[in-house]
């Protein structure tokens, strides 16, 4: 007999289909799942996040350099024959660095002494003459004396000889009128040695002043035949030399130049968009072989050259013995401060007045959670970066490269 079975319910048929194709949509939904990546604090750069008053410096590069330097030039046109010194030897004032020749400047010289020579010798020919002037001007003056006196006794007698009656009056009017003549002439030649004198002293006054400058002008050529043996001038270090040996040089020709050793100042490229915010005065640390070295700002230049302006600072007058011009030096200049900043110690690839892409981890979280955002950072001093916008205190920063990490969170080590 045969047994009819039913057929088996439709929905088991399909039960397997469906749930292989359950299965298989979880397995690709979990393998397109994206995967937080996992950051370990040991090797990715991070820093919390501060909040509170900041002290600025702006930091600078700079050298050191001779605060006192001394440029040595040709007085005369001449030809180097001996180079005394080479650059970097260490000078007094009479050390001689460069040996000159000038031939004609010789020649000059003895023309000059002839000349002055020649000079004396006239003034003392001219004062020889005026002393013979003036001596026979004072025994013209002595003759008119005698003169006078000779008239004034014969007037006297023959007033005496009028007053008894034995001479004639007309006599005695003869007598009056020769010595008032005479007495007239010797004003007159009392007048004229009073003017010869005068015009000797200024006769005698021009003579002098023709020796004088004559004397003058063999000075200033034996200065400059002086001048032929270069000397530094100054304590300090020959820097620099300028001409070689067998090179003819003109008048007011670079020479050398020679740097103080010791009595030294900074040279420092300041930031430009710091320059406005510092004024001479302003305290600067550098940083040098020595150890640091405080100063002050001395000179701000007001040109701005590849994004720096060129600043001076000036430094104590003893200083270190290790220290020399043209040694590198690292500077904080002294900016003020910043009250209720945020801010973080600086991460590699963070640069100062840029936007970067970090990743945040919430402050006071048991989370090992940190979240992508962007952040303003601002200036960087000694070693903090000031966060401008976008972040608070207590929050960890996290600096991975970008490129390799672009997802919106990552894992921090849970």
């Amino acid at each position: 007999m045969d047994i009819q079975l039913d057929p088996p319910a439709r929905w088991r048929r399909w039960l397997p289909s469906v749930l292989g194709l359950i299965i298989l949509a979880f397995l690709i939904a979990l393998l397109l799942r994206p995967i937080s990546p996992v950051l370990s604090a040991g090797s990715t750069p991070n820093s919390a996040v501060q909040f509170g008053d900041l002290q600025l410096f702006s930091e600078a590069l700079g050298t050191l350099q001779s605060a006192e330097q001394r440029l040595l030039t040709a007085e005369v046109g001449a030809t180097v024959v001996a180079i005394l010194q080479q650059p970097g030897a260490t000078l007094t004032p009479d050390s001689p660095v460069l040996q000159l020749d000038n031939p004609q400047l010789k020649l000059q010289v003895q023309s000059a002494r002839h000349q002055v020579a020649k000079q004396q010798s006239a003034l003392q020919a001219f004062a020889a003459t005026q002393q013979h002037q003036l001596l026979s001007q004072q025994a013209e003056v002595v003759r008119m004396e005698t003169e006078v006196a000779a008239s004034a006794l014969e007037f006297r007698l023959h007033q005496e000889l009028a007053e008894k009656g034995i001479a004639a009056r007309v006599e005695l009017r003869r007598a009056e009128f020769r010595l008032q003549q005479q007495q007239q002439l010797l004003a007159l030649e009392q007048q004229k040695i009073i003017q010869l004198r005068q015009q000797q002293q200024a006769e005698l006054a021009q003579q002098q002043l023709t020796l004088q400058q004559h004397q003058e002008e063999l000075q200033l050529l034996i200065q400059q035949q002086q001048q032929l043996t270069v000397t530094a001038g100054m304590h300090g270090m020959l820097q620099q030399l300028d001409v070689e040996l067998g090179q003819s040089v003109a008048q007011g020709q670079a020479l050398a130049r020679i740097g103080s050793q010791q009595l030294l100042k900074a040279q420092i490229q300041l930031d430009h968009r710091d320059a406005d915010k510092v004024t001479v005065g302003t305290e600067v640390l550098l940083q040098t072989v020595a150890g640091n070295i405080r100063g002050e700002l001395s000179r701000i230049e007001a040109i701005v050259q590849e994004g720096t302006v060129n600043a001076e600072v000036r430094l104590p007058a003893s200083l270190p013995a290790q220290l020399r011009p043209a040694q590198h030096v690292q500077a904080k200049v002294r900016l003020g401060e910043r009250k209720n900043v945020a801010y973080i110690r600086q991460l590699p690839g963070l640069t100062p007045h840029q936007t970067h892409r970090v990743f945040l981890q919430p402050a006071n979280t048991d989370q090992h959670r940190a979240f992508a955002r962007e952040l303003t950072f601002g200036a960087l001093s000694n070693g903090f970066l000031i966060i401008e916008q976008g972040a608070s205190g207590g929050e960890v920063l996290w600096a991975p490269d970008p490129a390799r990490w672009p997802q919106p969170e990552i894992n921090t080590g849970a």
